[in-house]
């Protein structure tokens, strides 16, 4: 079967380059068309045989038509999709009386390039993809226009703009629901500001956050045009991560409606009658077929204008009368219709069920990626266990309102499929990104139908969290999950489980709800327990023709997605897809007498248009050690064979995700791909035991799968990683009968790790900072491991191989990583969004409390405050700052840059340190706090002062919540139970906030 093929206009630059990036990616053609020939033929070049540039000025038609006549022959005769994008914002004003006036003194006529770009070439090039889509082998196609938050309000600085959005919004109501004849559906997506690198950064950074589209929630509306074959005439805003679908006004009254609805037959026959009625000048230039694509409201009642003013015969003006007593009705599709035609949509939970053949989807919403991990492995172990196929999917791809869609056919046909929830918890209580919109939608769908019958009665689930307990709100996600699903009727199979990572259980209490949920859902599924042995999805064949030096053979080069745009790197860049940083400026920041390692490190981020705020994270993407690979190598036995080029695929129907489809060699895969060093589950043992090289050691898998205090004890209290736990178990002998794929299968994906940054987006657009200690300790008793935290020992060894840093110890430890091979220097990274803000006013006292490198964000604060201050006359609130280490002179940090904020700040700036290792007894912050309680009431009860905490979550946290009660408590005369609402109301009115891991 051919590919789909589309045309994008204004593909070169923006969300039209990332919607090309995007559809190729999903095996589309894509033709491209934009008034910039340089950036157009460069992405075409890179993207490959997929694409075709076309220089196109969607104004002239006849380069429009050119654009449409080569993209249908290119695609085989074929045209799919239609993504009219292209549009300017043209700088002359309606306000704005032109000083250049003609020969009479009459201003000259206004440009209105924006107008004839932004609405009437998006007419003409629905008018042109008509003609072609009537020429598919299956007539139809699907249009999506971008209109813009202008198209939905009205935005007054620029009228032009405003005036062309709104009448693309009024175009795809009009034709759309008209379209549908023709098979094809026409919508408008209306982002607000999205960016794309068009903008500055610090023009950016005006912005209200609300008032920002994410460029990966501009793919998701497209997607979910693309995915769906029933909606049409829709406008959907964008705003965040939300889509919100837009009604148009109510009608005034039933002639209004009547005349939006369902005037169209007689329309149709007036301009027919007024076309060819003698000495009727309007058929002159009535355009028939162009009046039935649009049927504008305000066309017809210009149009009806028209007819008044110009000489009619007795028969039209019958024909008038007697289609407008007619007032046919509109027919709409029955319920049972409705539904056949809404389980077609892709982000519809039934639809994935159907067409994947599956009897349980499992939907996982991870900001790390151990929810998803877990997805996997609870699929594994259904299809291993009890032949129960199962699909696992991210949350973020369905809508939470299709839930009842396989509740409706589970009750009409009898089937019993179930959903399955593996929610993370973020924050305290918050969803993580992927989640967020799936909530929001379920916590508003009506608990009863139209015939008061629950919504979901006949929906069974099963749910598991992933949370914290150091957090207040703990696994609130899975719990208000539960919560609304009970509300909506559906029925909970088994317990619902919850994981903490806060006690180091989360694992052990993921295997113990597993194992009694397996027995449920096999009950409810009528399914039989099975004695299959471990069988990877996954085929491995060694490639001996091929060598790391042959074409199309991946190392690790992370490939080109990005396309440079006037000299930066377009996104969007996020968890799944990295911009390549140089490593710049970095120094150590503790002092040579201390034992470990602390960093300060920037990247540059001037080659992309990569940008951020005060307070957000930086996700980095790190690459596993030479030492990890080669241990992982010889205990497979594969020593010598890291370089071997294989290829990987999925055995038929298993299922599973294959993550690369070029050839590509066993050290890459362990590099780039599996998170080697991670943590091991007790679950692989049994799996393990089968392919034990000898008795004894299959012995000793049997005993550690069954005895889990033996496990924590001997594998998980020293964090090893596989590759340490199969050398320890087998005292160095090789696991020769271990294949590869079985790492494929029970590894998780490497995953970014994030870290608070330490530098101000207003001071530093073009450069991001992090402040990070080294992890380098011994865990586990009687027998310590030596336990080196991935990403931090990686940074330092690139902080000393490229930079060149002697400040850094070269006699300690390191993990070797070359970073990425053939970028060396280069670090993968991307901006996670926080709402760790500063307060809007910088007039509003804040109170910070971050001892080590949990000050990193303040470094942050205190810089955007410090500008405020430079460049403002009034008085700036006032900052507190509660921070400190064990030792002043080993491993305080920054102590430089705080006395320069006082000396620059005054008064405005206070600081209290805590040093718990220079006295007999420990002292922390907690009880710096204590020492000045007045002062901080005062702050927070009177001034509505604004509260910070960054750091350690277990024990720091907790007690300066502590603190913060006994403050409130005793500022207040409450009982500690009221201070504790007093505290929790700070948070939920977001007065407090914690940045705490």
């Amino acid at each position: 079967m051919s590919k789909p093929v589309a045309i994008i206009t204004g593909a070169a630059s923006g969300m039209g380059l990332a919607l090309t990036r995007h559809l190729v990616s999903k095996g589309w053609r894509v033709a491209m068309a934009d008034i910039d020939p340089e950036n157009g033929s460069r992405l075409s070049s890179e993207l490959g045989a997929d694409t075709i540039f076309q220089q196109t000025d969607v104004s002239n038609y006849d380069e429009q038509a050119r654009l449409f006549s080569r993209a249908f022959t290119w695609g085989g005769n074929r045209l799919d999709f239609l993504a009219a994008n292209a549009g300017i914002d043209d700088k002359q004003s309606l306000y704005e009386i032109n000083e250049a006036l003609d020969a009479d003194g009459i201003p000259k006529e206004m440009n209105l390039k924006t107008i004839r770009v932004d609405l009437d070439a998006v007419i003409q090039g629905i008018w042109l993809f008509k003609h072609y889509a009537r020429k598919n082998n299956t007539p139809g196609g699907k249009i999506v226009i971008t209109s813009s938050a202008a198209g939905i309000y009205s935005m007054a600085t620029n009228p032009l703009y405003t005036s062309a959005k709104h009448g693309l919004v009024g175009l795809v109501r009009a034709c759309g629901p008209q379209f549908v004849e023709e098979n094809i559906t026409v919508n408008c997506i209306c982002p607000s500001f999205v960016p794309t690198g068009l903008c500055p950064p610090h023009v950016l950074h005006k912005f209200p956050k609300e008032h920002i589209t994410p460029m990966s929630t501009v793919l998701k509306a497209f997607d979910t045009f693309i995915g769906d074959n029933t909606m049409t005439g829709q406008t959907v805003e964008l705003s965040l991560e939300h889509l919100y679908f837009r009604k148009q006004p109510e009608w005034a009254n039933e002639s209004q409606k009547w005349l939006g609805e369902e005037s169209g037959e007689f329309w149709k026959e007036a301009y027919e009658s007024l076309a060819t009625t003698e000495g009727n000048f309007l058929g002159q230039f009535l355009n028939y077929d162009l009046m039935i694509l649009t049927y504008p409201p305000i066309l017809s009642c210009t149009v009806f204008l028209s007819i008044a003013a110009v000489p009619v015969s007795s028969g039209l003006l019958n024909t008038l009368r007697n289609n407008a007593a007619k007032q046919k009705k509109t027919t709409f599709a029955s319920s049972e219709e409705k539904q056949e035609l809404a389980s077609d949509n892709v982000r519809s939970l039934d639809h994935a069920l159907v067409c994947q053949d599956k009897s349980i989807i499992i939907l996982y919403g991870s900001q790390t990626g151990t929810a998803e991990e877990y997805a996997r492995r609870l699929a594994r172990n259904l299809h291993d266990d009890y032949s129960i196929a199962a699909e696992v999917a991210d949350i973020e791809d369905f809508d939470a309102s299709s839930l009842n869609e396989v509740a409706t056919k589970n009750s009409r046909t009898g089937r019993r499929a179930l959903v399955c929830f593996i929610l993370a918890t973020y924050g305290d209580g918050e969803p993580t990104d992927s989640t967020a919109s799936f909530y929001q939608d379920l916590t508003t769908i009506e608990a009863t139908d139209a015939e008061g019958d629950f919504a979901l009665r006949d929906l069974h689930y099963i749910a598991f969290g992933l949370g914290n307990n150091t957090y207040e709100k703990f696994n609130f996600m899975v719990r208000s999950f539960d919560e609304h699903l009970q509300r909506l009727g559906a029925t909970r199979l088994g317990a619902r489980g919850e994981g903490d990572d806060g006690l180091g259980t989360l694992d052990e209490d993921f295997l113990a709800w597993k194992d009694e949920t397996l027995v449920e859902v096999a009950s409810h599924l009528h399914a039989k327990k099975s004695d299959k042995k471990f069988a990877s999805p996954y085929e491995i064949v060694e490639k001996p023709e091929l060598t790391i030096d042959s074409d199309g053979v991946f190392l690790g080069g992370r490939k080109a997605t990005e396309l440079r745009n006037n000299g930066l790197l377009v996104g969007p860049f996020d968890g799944k897809t990295s911009y390549l940083a140089p490593l710049g400026y970095s120094k150590q920041l503790f002092a040579p007498t201390c034992d470990r390692d602390c960093l300060h490190i920037e990247f540059d981020i001037s080659g992309a248009n990569l940008s951020y705020e005060t307070g957000d994270h930086l996700g980095i993407l790190p690459t596993n050690p030479d030492m990890e690979i080669q241990r992982m190598l010889m205990i497979l036995g594969l020593s010598g064979k890291g370089d071997t080029v294989i290829t990987i695929s999925e055995k038929d129907g298993s299922g599973a995700k294959v993550f690369i489809a070029e050839p590509t060699t066993y050290s890459t895969i362990l590099r780039y791909k599996l998170d080697i060093c991670g943590k091991v589950s007790r679950e692989i043992c049994g799996a393990l035991a089968a392919m034990a090289p000898n008795a004894e050691v299959k012995a000793h898998m049997i005993q550690l799968a069954a005895d889990r205090n033996l496990f924590h004890s001997t594998v998980t209290s020293r964090c090893l990683n596989l590759a340490q736990f199969l050398e320890t178990a087998s005292n160095g002998l090789p696991w020769s009968s271990l294949p590869f794929s079985f790492l494929l299968s029970c590894l998780a994906p490497l995953q970014p790790r994030y870290y608070s940054i330490s530098s101000s987006g207003q001071v530093s657009p073009k450069t991001i900072h992090i402040t990070t200690a080294v992890k380098d300790e011994l865990l586990g008793k009687p027998n310590p491991s030596r336990f080196l935290g991935l990403t931090t020992n990686y940074l330092k060894g690139l902080t000393i191989a490229n930079n060149g840093n002697r400040e850094v110890s070269p006699n300690r430890t390191l993990l070797p990583s070359p970073g990425i091979q053939s970028l060396p220097g280069m670090v993968a990274l991307h901006v996670r969004r926080s709402n760790f803000r500063l307060p809007a006013s910088s007039h509003t006292p804040i109170i910070m409390i971050g001892p080590g490198t949990g000050v990193a964000p303040f470094r942050a604060f205190m810089q955007d405050r410090r500008l405020f201050a430079k460049n403002q006359t009034q008085k700036l609130g006032m900052s507190i700052l509660f921070t400190g280490s064990q030792n002043r002179a080993k491993d305080y940090i920054y102590a430089d840059e705080w006395e320069d904020l006082k000396a620059v700040l005054g008064n405005d700036f206070q600081m209290h340190t805590a040093f718990s290792r220079e006295s007999a007894e420990k002292v922390y912050v907690q009880h710096r706090m204590l020492e000045v309680k007045e002062q901080l009431f005062d702050l927070i009860h009177n001034k509505k002062a604004w509260i910070y905490i960054c750091g350690d979550a277990a024990h720091m946290a907790k007690d300066v919540n502590t603190a913060l009660v006994d403050i409130v408590a005793g500022g207040k005369g409450f009982a500690t139970k009221d201070a504790v609402n007093y505290i929790t109301n700070l948070k939920d009115s977001g007065r407090m906030h914690e940045d705490i891991w």
